[in-house]
């Protein structure tokens, strides 16, 4: 009598315990996936932040016939996705940029406008939230601290923990401060900047850790301009993506990036074509160590200089900070009439001008292409000093960039 109550009880106990492990594993095949679920820390990817869908910001009518503002995804997935906006068929460039098949337009367009999807963070840094402080967007990590104001989807603050902004404010000068983008050559809309492009109002989209930030159609320069600034926890760098769509007939556009620094530290370049002069006087300059160097002091008077680098990367030590950007390496051809790929500018005021630019392209209207610039900053390590020709100097660049 009591083997039989016991055998009761021990099979009732094995019954419950095989509906809990049941239970256990419908609910785990069915979670879906998290964004961050992939560890690559890469952009796009089908678990990367926001997965495929609802990827577009694009206003009703899209913004042309084919192609889109937005920045690819680099994998199956992206915020660009599957739904609304998105990137349609690659735009200029192809595959290489035009990412995963693009995506659906939104109603009444064919091109929808969209920021780039993300990986998760993998094993980097920790980004501080929130992203959106005041009316600025600001990605900090590590001891890297990034503003971006969204008038012109500007670069503001670029600064190490306890450390001074790098960059020149509106204080120094009222329209050449802080870091931009334009497009070139810079004969096809002369002075000021385009408006645009450079000064007015973006509308931004936070999607941790990127910001996204969508321009206006020019009219000066028929051109639209998109803007996603990334957080690379891997590499404690910001990646930034920029997106230029034609919305004019043949166009015919390169990339440009502008960052103003004050006037002084060396800025440097892996040496190519010997610089040369514009219409200005040309800036002195020192090779060594398999670089070109101009050093820049509060006597520096204004000048300018053209090159060609024989690597995609372009340094500026000020102190013993070094912001180092690394983009595409375009070959003297490739570059946008009377510019070149690196450009260095010395302002009547206390700024320096720190310029590369991509390859001159054909946009047809309504397409578009993207080009990427990483920015590295860091404090210099024991040993390494900012004197030209410093080999350790450029060895410490280089592994950044490799």
């Amino acid at each position: 009598m009591i083997d039989e109550t016991y055998r009761a009880r021990w099979a009732w106990l094995l019954g419950s315990l095989a509906s809990v492990v049941s239970l256990v594993i419908a609910c785990s095949a069915n979670d879906p996936a998290k964004p961050g679920d992939d560890e690559g820390g890469g952009t796009g990817g089908s678990a990367g932040v926001s997965g495929s869908g609802n990827g577009g910001v694009a206003p009703t009518g899209g913004v042309g016939a084919n192609g889109g503002v937005g920045p690819s995804g680099t994998g199956s997935g992206g915020v660009s996705g599957a739904q609304t906006g998105g990137v349609p068929t690659g735009g200029v460039s192809g595959a290489s940029t035009g990412g995963a098949s693009g995506g659906a337009p939104p109603t009444g367009g064919a091109g929808g406008v969209g920021p780039s999807g993300s990986g998760g963070g993998g094993m980097g840094a920790t980004l501080v939230e929130p992203i959106l402080r005041g009316s600025n967007y600001v990605l900090e990590f590590g001891d890297l601290y990034f503003e971006v104001s969204p008038a012109g989807a500007r670069v503001v603050n670029v600064h190490l923990t306890g450390g001074q902004n790098l960059l020149t404010d509106s204080t120094i000068n009222a329209t050449n401060y802080g870091s931009t983008f334009w497009t070139s050559p810079q004969a096809t809309w002369d002075w000021p900047p385009v408006p645009e492009h450079d000064s007015g109002p973006y509308a931004p989209t936070v999607t941790s850790p990127s910001v996204y930030f969508l321009g206006a159609a020019a009219t000066r320069v028929p051109a639209r301009i998109a803007k996603t600034f990334r957080a690379d926890l891997q590499k404690i760098a910001v990646v930034a993506e920029y997106a230029v769509q034609a919305s004019g007939a043949n166009q015919m556009l390169a990339p440009w990036e502008i960052t103003r620094v004050f006037k002084r530290g060396l800025t440097f370049w892996p040496t190519g074509t010997a610089p040369r002069a514009g219409t200005m006087p040309i800036l002195p300059t020192t090779d060594a160590a398999g670089c070109t160097w101009h050093e820049a002091t509060a006597a520096s008077t204004e000048g300018k200089l053209f090159a060609n680098a024989s690597a995609g990367w372009l340094a500026h030590v000020d102190g013993d900070i070094v912001i180092v950007k690394q983009f595409p390496d375009i070959m003297p051809s490739q570059a946008a009439p009377n510019e070149d790929e690196v450009e260095i500018y010395v302002g009547t005021g206390n700024y320096i001008e720190v310029e590369q630019q991509g390859a001159y392209q054909a946009v047809p209207m309504g397409m578009s292409f993207t080009w990427t610039v990483t920015w590295f900053v860091r404090r210099l390590p024991s040993g390494v000093t900012a004197t030209v020709g410093d080999q350790q100097l450029v060895s410490f660049v280089q592994s950044l960039v490799q």
